[in-house]
């Protein structure tokens, strides 16, 4: 954490020297319709993470239960560090660098250039280093795609906040019905799951991996489609 503090820090110092006001740059500040713009985000990948839920059920016959009690102190320092840990992974991968990114090189380019940075930084956050070379290569593949929809929605939307409901809504929504670090299965708990053979396992978490960035990529275009970005 110290050392995204650190990134963080040096993101925003050279984003002062870059355009002076690097938060109206990065359009932190709330508004009424960024403030739409996170809500709707969050809502949307509420549902995305719900639908994913029905989808390992029937792939995987996947059952759910409702954990005895819920542990509201437990939900609370799991929303706390996932917005915290959201807001400074997005104010890094999509924040100021990708504005002076954008500006110099492209949107496109810009967003490849965002999202392998961002896929990378999951080897390390994960501790992948070691593994297995296909593990490492999924985490990059469904980290960066999402990474890459997400650059796209701070692109088209000229605020941070929409791809921070995007990313909070995922990690959060997750955490309370699936295992998850450091909080995880806070409201719901699997409680049998059918095993698959490792191809078609493989298929499945990549289906369930990317599917999700698909259709929020598909929502940006319909959200923004007079904009000529993606």
């Amino acid at each position: 954490m110290l050392g995204l503090m650190l990134l963080l820090l040096s993101t925003f110092g050279l984003g002062y020297f870059y355009c002076k006001k690097p938060i109206d740059a990065i359009g932190l500040m709330p508004n009424r319709n960024r403030i739409l713009l996170f809500s709707g985000g969050f809502l949307f990948v509420s549902v995305l993470v719900l639908l994913n839920c029905l989808i390992e059920s029937s792939i995987f016959s996947a059952e759910w239960k409702l954990n005895d009690s819920v542990n509201f102190s437990l939900l609370g320092k799991a929303i706390q560090y996932f917005f915290i840990s959201a807001l400074t992974e997005e104010l890094i991968f999509r924040g100021i660098l990708l504005y002076i990114l954008t500006d110099k090189t492209g949107i496109q380019k810009a967003a490849l250039i965002s999202a392998a940075a961002f896929g990378i930084y999951h080897w390390f956050s994960y501790g992948m280093f070691g593994n297995e070379i296909i593990p490492m290569l999924y985490i990059f593949l469904i980290t960066s795609l999402a990474g890459y929809v997400w650059g796209i929605a701070f692109v088209k939307s000229k605020t941070i906040l929409l791809p921070l409901g995007l990313h909070f809504g995922w990690n959060l929504i997750s955490s309370l019905v699936q295992k998850s670090q450091p909080y995880g299965e806070i409201i719901f708990h699997q409680v049998s799951k059918a095993a698959l053979s490792d191809l078609n396992k493989l298929f499945a978490s990549l289906f369930m991996g990317i599917f999700p960035s698909i259709l929020m990529y598909i929502a940006l275009y319909l959200m923004f489609r007079k904009k000529k970005v993606l």
